[in-house]
Order: C-alpha cells, then structure tokens, then sequence
C-alpha cells in the first residue's frame, strides 16, 4: 500500500512544503498489485480530508496532447487576482485534464517542463525588475480552467487536454523595451513563454499538438498607447508571427491556430480602457475592420472587477474562459 506520511506542517511524500489546503496532486512511481492507500497522521494533525482519487497514468500520458497555450499578463496569470477558488467549480477531477506549469513552486508540487493534473489555481510567473519572478506562487482563478473544462467536453477519447501556462503578470508588449516584443530589448516573457512551450513538447507523446492560444493583456500598455491606440495589432501581430515561425518549423501545429482574446473589464478604473476595449474588438478577424487580425477571435467581458479596479473577479474569468471555449469550437 502506498503511505502518506501527514506530519503537520508538512504532508508531501515526495517533495517538500506541501502545507497548503485546497486541491493536492501527488505524484507516485509506478505501482502494481496494491489496492489499498492509507494516510498516516502525525501528531497534531488537524484537517478533512474530503474526496481522494487514485489515478493510473501511464496510459493517459501516453496518449496525445491536444495543447492550449495560455499567455498574457496578470488577467491570464492570476498571480494575486481573481481570488476565491470554489472546489465545486473550480478543481478539475478528470485525470485527462493536464497542464504544464509556468513557475516552479514546491508549495502546489508544481515544475516547469514536467506535466501536471490541471488543477486551480494554475502557477505562473509574474514580473520583477525585468525578468520573471522564480518560485512563484499563484494564487487566483485563470481563465484558462474553465476553457479546458469545457474544451474537454467537446474533445473525443484518446487525446488530452492541456493547458500550457505561460502568462507572466506586469508586462507590456508595446515598444523596444516590451516584454512580449520577440525583437525588443528584453523579451523576457516572450523567451520564457518560448521556453514553458517548449519543454512541453519535448515532454508530450507522439501525435500531440498546439490547438489554440488563450491571450489576456494589454494593462500594463494603456499608458503607452494613450495617444494612438492602432500601435497594438501590429505589434501583436509580430509577436504572433514570431510564436507559429517556430512551431510550424518545429511540426508543432498541423495548420495555423486560432487566437482566443479576452478583452479587459469594461468598468476598470483607467480613462484609457473605453478605447483599448474597442481597438481588441476591432482585431476580430469577423469586425470587418482594417484592424482585424486572421483567425484571431475576441470574447468581451461583462464589468466586474475587483477592488484595485484593474483585474477581473473570479467569476469573471470563469465567465471569460467559457466563453472563449464556445466562440473557439463555433469557428466564428
């Protein structure tokens, strides 16, 4: 029988610092023969331990990847946003759902380039002094859970679902010096979003792919683009370009993906927002719009955010993710 050893504060049988409530995914060798799991309490222990779910993996990992690339900043990343994890909505009990994790934090058991059960909240990186942060810890909802919740539903057997978390909070995509700008002076969350994708290719069976790309950004630029608001298609549309060069080389993708954009909250405090709001929208490749980008699909959010006036609430996200998951599997 396999045996964990629930010393307080520390309950993790393989890594370390696993003091954490909420949603727990240890990962085991191989096992055959035994049927029965126990869970050993050390002194001082004081808890419930709700549901438990043994899972053998090997032939789920062995089946192909459909990959789902989440990238953008702090409304994708959910660092310290979008708090308020609903077990009942928001854990992920599927073992087909998987994700690769954007930050190694031993607090969630979770490592860059090594696949993971989905579960909320997804780890990402955010931004310090140019560069991303290591061992971060996230805390909040992503869009990117209910996207693959509802994405799998639609998916056929035999094939995973994956999200590939590479947001990194605070950064800006806009000019020279822009985070997301693969020709800039310091693309650092554009190199470290190349590398989280990377390794998950190199990490996933034969036959998996890159289906879609799940994008939230732009807050960190309103300031930037407050005069000429048409400067942030064509600077995305760079990046973009500069993302499926490689994957297409790379054998990545079988066609050129569609590119699902939540817009910001509408109600967010910045005088700028109105007209950032309406210049995504125009990327649309449906608005008809000499803005409008080739398969790139917006989904606008209703207003609510949070009480720094920037970022959306957990339910907004949940909202959002749904919504971009319908608008991609309509194709329009």
């Amino acid at each position: 029988s396999w045996r964990f050893r629930g010393l307080t504060p520390t309950y993790d049988p393989v890594a370390t610092t696993r003091n954490r409530t909420g949603q727990q995914v240890f990962q085991m060798p191989a096992n055959t023969g035994s049927v029965t799991l126990q869970m050993l309490c050390g002194t001082g222990f004081v808890g419930t331990l709700k549901n438990v779910q043994a899972v053998q993996m090997d032939t789920i990992l062995a089946q192909p990847f459909d990959l789902y690339i989440a990238m953008g900043q702090s409304q994708m990343a959910c660092t310290t946003n979008a708090l308020g994890i609903i077990p009942e909505i928001d854990y992920c009990f599927d073992p087909t759902l998987l994700y690769f994790p954007g930050s190694t934090y031993a607090g969630h058991g979770t490592v860059m380039g090594a696949v993971d059960a989905l579960r909320a909240p997804l780890q990402a990186n955010s931004e310090t002094a140019g560069a991303v942060t290591p061992g971060m810890r996230s805390s909040g909802v992503s869009p990117a859970i209910a996207f693959a919740k509802a994405i799998r539903a639609a998916t056929a057997g035999g094939r995973n679902v994956v999200i590939v978390q590479a947001a990194v909070s605070s950064t800006n995509l806009i000019g020279t010096g822009g985070a997301w700008n693969p020709v800039g002076s310091n693309p650092f969350a554009y190199n470290h979003a190349v590398s989280i994708i990377a390794g998950a290719m190199a990490a996933a069976p034969a036959g998996s792919k890159i289906k879609g790309v799940l994008w939230a950004q732009g807050e960190s630029d309103l300031t930037t683009m407050a005069a000429d608001m048409t400067v942030y298609p064509p600077a995305w549309a760079a990046m973009r370009m500069a993302f499926e060069t490689t994957w297409t080389a790379n054998g990545w993708t079988d066609a050129p993906v569609t590119w699902m954009i939540a817009t910001t909250p509408p109600d967010a405090v910045s005088v700028n927002v109105p007209n950032f709001i309406a210049m995504q929208t125009k990327m649309d490749s449906t608005s008809g719009d000499a803005l409008s980008q080739a398969r790139c699909r917006v989904v606008n959010r209703a207003a609510g955010v949070e009480a720094d006036g920037v970022h959306a609430t957990a339910a907004s996200n949940r909202a959002v993710g749904a919504a971009m998951a319908a608008r991609f599997l309509a194709g329009a």
